[in-house]
């Protein structure tokens, strides 16, 4: 094969795309078709053969604007993000006066560092939709766009969801880190084209699951080793795991949260009304972001049968900027989140606020350009032992030593 060469890839392109009745009814859909084409002979081979079959008007292919898409954002997801263009052109000639496709092409275009082809496409998109919000967002955040696609990794995911990696050991068989961070697992965890973030651990250190753009994530350690990222099926996001109970937490409509079981997990029941992101002391108090006139850090007090009322923490950790993703040391001893503040270095950058010896929290200190880097830092997550931090940036996830709290306590 002279075009893409992943496994992942081929099987995600000819086995997950939703085929439409009408192309059901049809000999061939369209867009399965071209991918096999571009699996076979590459890029300009696929859009030859688009073009052909489109102008000759043959009915035995039946084009459906939403599996050229499907197959686009697949690409884009695996780290094939010229292949993922390519659909994502086809999808908006397919359907010129449909925002949504102007929209996505535009990411993908600014994953790839073209700005200009992004811009141009966002313009579009809110010409058609001018009272959509997303493409106007889109260009408000586009040079920080850029600037995370620059520094993410270039590895790209090259195993089925469930495959064996080969890997065993703690962490996925990751060189643990030291006082720099580093990018976790990349080509397993971290991708190049794909959104993660949001870490979490089993107690025991056999499971991981991490978001990404398809949803909830899971990695498990089995006796054979680690295998690669699969689909959770959990209904939310941003999940932690407690470290103690072993309780999930993840964000839905409120906190939601499910309980171990020997296979597998509870029912979720609804734990808290509001919030995103929470994770859970040891005590049992809840801590997570609670909007208000921005984004706050706060937490549900236990009382033993049921939370209290939440509680924003105090001026020494929240400021009238946005403060989210709190993670809490299970001995309440320390808080880390991300602020976008003023006097960062990135768009929102990691602080962390230390109990004081009289109960209440200290200034939140800024982590440093050590840890922090242009673009975003968010989602801050410890490992079950304590020992490393892990968090996302430039929709990466890396970890460090936790060391690097302990040298900015004052």
């Amino acid at each position: 094969m002279s075009g893409i060469s992943s496994p992942f890839v081929i099987f995600m392109l000819l086995t997950t795309i939703s085929i439409s009745p009408l192309a059901a009814q049809a000999d061939t859909s369209a867009a399965q078709h071209v991918a096999e084409v571009m699996a076979d002979s590459g890029i300009p081979a696929a859009k030859a053969c688009f073009r052909e079959i489109r102008s000759a008007a043959d009915d035995r292919y039946q084009f459906e604007p939403d599996e050229f898409s499907t197959i686009g954002n697949t690409l884009r997801i695996s780290g094939h993000l010229p292949e993922a263009i390519a659909f994502l052109e086809m999808a908006s000639e397919l359907s010129p006066e449909v925002s949504g496709s102007w929209l996505a092409l535009g990411r993908v275009l600014a994953r790839n560092q073209d700005g200009a082809g992004a811009k141009r496409c966002y313009l579009k998109a809110a010409e058609l939709a001018p009272g959509d919000g997303g493409p106007k967002q889109a260009l408000f955040f586009l040079d920080l766009r850029l600037k995370d696609a620059e520094l993410e990794t270039r590895a790209v995911r090259t195993l089925s969801p469930g495959a064996p990696t080969g890997l065993t050991g703690p962490y996925l068989g990751q060189v643990p880190p030291g006082l720099t961070p580093e990018v976790f697992a990349p080509g397993i965890v971290s991708t190049y084209g794909g959104n993660e973030y949001a870490i979490t651990f089993s107690p025991d250190g056999s499971e991981l699951y991490f978001g990404h753009d398809y949803g909830i994530s899971v990695c498990k350690l089995t006796d054979t080793g680690w295998s690669a990222a699969e689909v959770a099926g959990i209904p939310g996001y941003e999940m932690q795991i407690s470290p103690t109970s072993g309780k999930m937490y993840y964000t839905a409509d409120g906190i939601w949260g499910m309980d171990r079981l020997d296979d597998g997990w509870s029912e979720p029941e609804q734990i808290v009304p509001e919030g995103m992101f929470a994770t859970a002391a040891k005590s049992g108090n809840l801590y997570t972001t609670l909007f208000r006139a921005s984004g706050v850090i706060g937490v549900y007090p236990w009382l033993g049968d049921s939370y209290g009322e939440a509680e924003e923490l105090a001026a020494q950790v929240n400021s009238p900027h946005f403060e989210a993703h709190p993670c809490v040391a299970p001995d309440e001893s320390f808080i880390v989140f991300d602020s976008d503040k003023p006097g960062g270095i990135g768009f929102c950058d990691l602080y962390v606020t230390f109990r004081q010896a009289d109960g209440t929290w200290g200034t939140a200190t800024w982590l440093g350009e050590e840890i922090n880097m242009p673009g975003t830092n968010e989602c801050p997550s410890l490992s079950p032992d304590g020992k490393y931090l892990f968090f996302t940036s430039h929709r990466d996830i890396y970890w460090v030593s936790s060391e690097v709290l302990q040298q900015v306590r004052p």
